[in-house]
């Protein structure tokens, strides 16, 4: 057994409230110094220990490949290849490694950290509880600002579409809360705000954000249902009240907004310009960019110089310092295929399958317990819609396949060695 200082778990305790400010800030909209003071503090407590029980870490870390050979090495790899892509991408290697480390610095180094913690179960936990304050906090944003008619958030009787994307992913954290909170009022409270932030979720219009909740929620239903089958009887009748309170939220909505209304009667499908998009710049792609390993990515530097070099037309975009930048807003492989060419999109696609694979292991793992089963659930559910559900129709954070990895590294593993 590997001797530490007296003080490593008190050191462990702090990284760990560290690690889960730094989550906060980069999940609670209005408060990114938070992020920064999270990581920094983080970042100093880990070298701490380093410089005191250099030994203990070396055999946490050596646990930690063991038990996820596959996935961290891949992991590597396509970190590799990302960014040999931006050091010859088109823009140049010093704008691709300014997007590079926009992308996944700070992320990397909080995935890093996450690796090196002892006590998993507390890091999880903490997690947990920390998404769900960071959806309450967003739903309360909105809601006031709402009311305040704050420019950045209310457009003429509607809520800008961009807080969709700081609001549907958390989710499912704050649904299987609903399971483990024992108190009625706070239970009560707790269904108020989801049904308060579905209502800020119809009010942007982000039909990708509704789907996204909605496949979620079907997600987190069928695999309760299957995996907790002394709880079937419950679960259905969740099942109907979250179906029920989604219609009555969506009823009021639709009726006092001809925004939603315009939104809804589009259709869900409706492609809103996406496939102008992808009509006009995909063969510019395909004929002049790089097949192999893309123009450069993570980022837009080279994606906008490149269409502006080879003539895309101007559409759906904003001109910027005398130049037109485009809007991004491909399906999610498609840009990663732009970017990162053919061996960055199967990185991608068979990390995303190992990710999923693993987490799916966990969920029906029998030894797991039972508010990490539920945790583990609802990061499968916003994985999935996240980079799937939602990414089919429009652009993700490449950045965010770190944090749910992280996320994924705080469970318990099953007795089998993961991938």
């Amino acid at each position: 057994m590997t001797k530490t200082a007296p003080s490593f778990g008190l050191t462990q305790n702090l990284l760990i409230g560290a690690l889960a400010l730094y989550l906060f800030g980069i999940t609670a909209y209005g408060i990114s110094p938070l992020k920064y003071i999270g990581l920094y503090s983080a970042l100093a407590l880990y070298l701490l220990l380093w410089s005191t029980s250099s030994k203990a870490m070396i055999d946490i870390y050596q646990d930690s490949f063991r038990n996820n050979k596959i996935l961290l090495t891949l992991l590597i790899l396509f970190l590799c290849t990302t960014l040999i892509s931006a050091l010859l991408g088109y823009a140049g290697a010093v704008e691709n490694l300014r997007d590079f480390r926009r992308s996944f610095l700070n992320i990397g180094i909080f995935l890093v950290i996450v690796l090196g913690i002892k006590e998993k179960k507390k890091l999880a936990t903490t997690f947990f509880s920390t998404l769900v304050l960071a959806l309450i906090s967003n739903t309360l944003y909105l809601a006031f600002h709402f009311f305040q008619h704050t420019p950045e958030v209310y457009e003429n009787g509607h809520i800008n579409r961009f807080f969709s994307f700081h609001y549907d992913y958390l989710v499912p954290f704050g649904v299987v809360m609903l399971f483990l909170i024992r108190s009625l009022f706070l239970r009560a409270l707790l269904i108020f705000l989801l049904a308060a932030g579905l209502v800020e979720m119809f009010l942007t219009g982000a039909r990708g954000a509704w789907i996204s909740i909605a496949f979620s929620l079907f997600i987190l239903a069928v695999f309760a249902y299957y995996r907790f089958k002394n709880y079937r009887k419950y679960i259905l009748y969740g099942l109907g009240g979250a179906l029920v309170t989604l219609a009555i939220a969506f009823a009021g909505v639709y009726r006092t907004s001809a925004w939603v209304q315009k939104k809804f009667h589009e259709g869900v499908l409706y492609p809103n310009g996406r496939d102008t998009i992808v009509k006009e710049r995909l063969p510019i792609f395909l004929k002049y960019g790089n097949h192999l390993y893309g123009i450069g990515g993570p980022g837009n530097s080279s994606y906008h110089k490149f269409l502006n070099d080879h003539h895309a037309p101007h559409h759906y975009g904003t001109y910027e310092h005398g130049t037109f930048r485009y809007f991004s807003d491909e399906p999610f492989l498609l840009q990663i295929f732009y970017k990162l060419g053919t061996i960055g999109l199967v990185g991608f696609i068979s990390l995303f399958i190992l990710i999923a694979v693993n987490l799916l292991r966990v969920v029906f793992n029998p030894q797991t317990p039972f508010a990490l089963s539920l945790f583990s659930m609802a990061i499968f559910a916003s994985f999935v819609s996240y980079f799937l559900v939602r990414g089919l129709v429009e652009g993700r954070e490449l950045g965010y396949l770190l944090f749910y990895l992280a996320l994924y590294f705080t469970l318990p593993k099953p007795s089998r060695r993961n991938l």
